[in-house]
């Protein structure tokens, strides 16, 4: 049997060589990749990654990590059909490949309707819709909270439409991520914390249109709980006419748009306007009415002075009693209503939205002197507290402790470790020192707490 060896213009690699070549040829050539499949052995230990086997005739490895699920708004679970995109890898230490992903939908259409239909039959049957538990929305409301986003066109469309129909009417704006992951919790806080503020009489939640997933924040379980349990009542205006969200149903009052929703929550003081002017007006009308009365039966004394040359004189003198004691009648009627008139002027004038405008801007003005002197006596006072805060924290600083001989591991993806396990084995982690650093494969992994001896 003749022995064959590798010739003096072979290549010979190492097992890590071969390894880290074949990682570089798939990360280069499977990158960004879509696959679909079904989630199987899925499994999320405490660093908040996720780890498992997409399948169907096949199966292959996946790693999602903390940090490229941001967007994320489901939790997988084991027999979800999913579409991912990812990058092919390979683990050099033990040579396992696998893919790393940086996006997971829910696969197949409709989807995301689907699991909104769901929650919305689920919080049905807990009675969260019920008309029963609807708060009244109260009227003339002199200061309304609004939940959106402060950037956002939705809270310029309401400021326009509640400028323009009642100035006079106060706003709270609790500036809100309305869109992504972090936007529920957002969301759920400033309801929270308006009704602990309890300044506002009724809450506005709203945003501009969006497709199903630019809206999906409002379809959120626990946001949904948050409104049904707000003492304020809750009017909820998220997107176009056509657009629905769990956020509406749940909500004391829907409205189409944010726009229709300012409408509802706010008087037409141009029409208050417009009613002041008319009763004006028929004052005005009144008072001439009775003034050309009193002039035609004026008129009517004269035609009917005109008798026979017999009684001319008698009814001279009985037309001018009249009409002296007419004259000063008419008189008085005319100067009491005049006076009524002007009374009448002067309570309308006093009513005049620009006037109270023009006072409650004064006093606005003086609440923002104040506001803003509060304001720096407490900027000065927190910047007191920040500077001893920021003394204390240098004296425990990480490089003070490792001065005094302790060390911070951490692992490949620079994150600190704070207990050992298996996971570790076979990788390389990093000790930093006071002076330096030092790269350490881990060989064995012990979970004992050897301080108890």
């Amino acid at each position: 049997m003749n022995l064959i060896t590798p010739a003096e213009d072979e290549i010979i690699f190492t097992v890590s060589e071969l390894n880290l070549n074949i990682k570089n040829y798939l990360e280069s050539n499977y990158f960004n990749i879509w696959v679909s499949g079904e989630i199987s052995n899925f499994s999320s230990p405490s660093s908040g990654h996720f780890y498992f086997v997409l399948k169907d005739n096949s199966q292959i490895r996946c790693a999602f990590f903390k940090k490229k699920q941001r967007f994320l708004n489901i939790k997988p679970f084991d027999g979800m059909q999913v579409l991912v995109r990812g990058t092919l890898s390979l683990y050099t230490e033990r040579g396992d490949y696998q893919l790393i992903i940086d996006q997971l939908l829910l696969q197949g259409e409709g989807a995301l309707k689907k699991q909104f239909e769901l929650l919305k039959k689920k919080l049905e049957a807990q009675g969260l819709f019920d008309l029963k538990n609807k708060k009244p929305i109260p009227k003339n409301i002199k200061t309304l909270g609004i939940i959106t986003s402060g950037t956002g066109a939705a809270l310029q469309d309401v400021l326009s439409v509640l400028k323009r129909r009642w100035p006079l009417i106060n706003i709270l704006v609790y500036d809100s991520q309305v869109q992504g992951e972090q936007a529920p919790g957002q969301l759920i806080k400033s309801i929270i914390q308006a009704n602990q503020d309890n300044c506002c009489e009724c809450l506005l939640l709203t945003r501009g249109g969006g497709s199903l997933e630019d809206l999906w924040a409002f379809n959120d379980e626990n946001l949904a709980l948050a409104i049904f349990n707000s003492v304020l009542p809750i009017v909820s205006a998220v997107g176009h006419e056509i657009d629905f969200s769990i956020s509406d149903y749940v909500a004391d009052l829907r409205a189409a748009t944010p726009s229709a929703a300012a409408e509802l929550l706010s008087p037409d003081g141009e029409g208050m306007l417009r009613e002041i002017k008319l009763k004006l007006a028929r004052a005005e009308q009144l008072i001439f009415s009775k003034f050309n009365y009193s002039k035609q039966n004026l008129l009517n004394l004269n035609q009917r002075c005109r008798l026979p040359i017999n009684q001319i004189d008698f009814l001279r003198s009985k037309i001018n009693f009249l009409t002296q004691k007419l004259s000063p009648l008419v008189f008085n009627n005319l100067q009491n209503a005049k006076n009524s008139r002007e009374k009448n002027f002067l309570k309308l004038r006093n009513l005049d939205p620009r006037i109270i405008l023009l006072t409650q801007q004064e006093k606005l003005k003086n609440l923002n002197k104040n506001l803003e002197a509060e304001i720096l006596k407490i900027l000065n006072l927190k910047q007191r507290l920040f500077e001893h805060s920021f003394n204390s924290l240098d004296k425990l600083g990480p490089m003070n402790i490792l001065r005094r001989g302790y060390a911070i591991a951490q692992d490949e993806n620079n994150h600190v470790l704070t207990q050992a396990s298996e996971d570790l084995l076979g990788q390389e982690i990093k000790i930093q020192l006071e002076k330096g650093i030092l790269r350490c494969l881990v060989t064995a992994s012990f979970n004992k707490d050897f301080t108890q001896n």
